[in-house]
């Protein structure tokens, strides 16, 4: 069990590193705010202590808050540039990892089909779904994880600001 959660773990790294960035200003914050405004901007939103682990790209993760998006039930993790702390990107996980299928098919009824890449190292499944707006540049990433023939045991999806 221990080898099988460090294998997904170690799977949801390997996705996160050749992500690119995503979407939009995110809700009621916008890009580069610091983490005072987001704290501000955001209901349910709590700071977050430095963890181990916790940063990705550079960024550090830094607050965290329920969010609804449509039907799903997330969490929302906002991340920050470690020079300015202005908010970079936004990462978002159902609470229920059971939705994660309905979760894809919104985001490709909203955005098409984007650009699709299907791994698989040690039996986990990696998917990731990129989708680029042509106008900003911005783009949104949607990750998942599964055991070969087994449902998702976890996805995400991360909007990210333009570089």
């Amino acid at each position: 069990m221990r080898r099988t959660t460090l294998s997904l773990g170690l799977a949801l790294a390997l996705i996160l590193l050749p992500a690119a960035p995503a979407l939009a200003d995110w809700g009621k914050t916008h890009w580069g705010m610091s983490p005072e405004q987001v704290l501000a901007a955001v209901p349910g939103a709590k700071p977050l202590k430095r963890e181990n682990g916790g940063d990705v790209w550079g960024r550090q993760r830094l607050i965290s808050a329920p969010y609804k998006l449509g039907k799903f039930a997330t969490n929302a993790d906002f991340f920050f540039t470690s020079q300015t702390r202005t908010l970079d990107f936004v990462k978002m996980e159902p609470v229920d990892p059971k939705q994660c299928p309905a979760l894809e098919a919104m985001l490709a009824k909203r955005h098409g089909k984007g650009e699709s890449e299907t791994r698989e190292n040690a039996g986990i499944q990696m998917r990731v779904i990129r989708w680029t707006d042509r106008k900003t540049r911005e783009q949104l990433l949607y990750s998942s994880l599964n055991k070969a023939g087994q449902p998702i045991a976890r996805c995400h999806f991360i909007q990210q600001a333009p570089e």
